[in-house]
């Protein structure tokens, strides 16, 4: 930041990680009849997201250690959520899939989320809505930039 001192940088930093994290965590109560963990849904939107995805390439993608993966991905195989299947490249590996129930889930709760912080979005102020909306660009950015900085 230009122009900042040290404590100003400290306490928008501080400001910012506090508000993204009320945020999410309001989000999540959206969906609080879910019997999934944050996790679980993170790693089932995951593969969605990225298709049908080796538990490397999975576990790096949301930052978690291999250990804990499986832990997930058994408990989301379980529930009928994620289906392992072998991978066409390598015979040893496997790769993981989203089951039909699984992908009616993550749409449930994207819906169920958006609709909420739609909502949220609608009781601010015209100003307050349109800044937002104006930074989502470099809210995007910042994601990019900490994924890079906080592997």
């Amino acid at each position: 930041m230009t122009g900042a001192t040290v404590t100003e940088e400290l306490d928008v930093a501080t400001r910012l990680r506090a508000s993204v994290a009320r945020i999410s965590r309001r989000l999540q109560r959206a969906t609080s009849d879910l019997p999934l963990t944050a996790s679980e849904i993170a790693v089932l939107s995951a593969t969605r997201r990225l298709g049908p995805v080796g538990l490397g390439r999975l576990a790096a993608e949301e930052a978690m250690n291999p250990t804990m993966l499986s832990r997930v991905v058994r408990a989301l195989e379980q529930a009928g959520l994620l289906q392992r299947e072998e991978d066409p490249g390598d015979r040893r590996a496997a790769r993981v899939a989203v089951s039909e129930d699984g992908h009616r889930l993550v749409e449930r709760v994207r819906t169920e989320r958006a609709d909420a912080l739609d909502r949220a979005l609608d009781r601010l102020e015209p100003s307050q809505r349109a800044v937002v909306i104006g930074a989502l660009p470099a809210l995007e950015a910042l994601a990019e930039a900490l994924r890079e900085e906080v592997p």
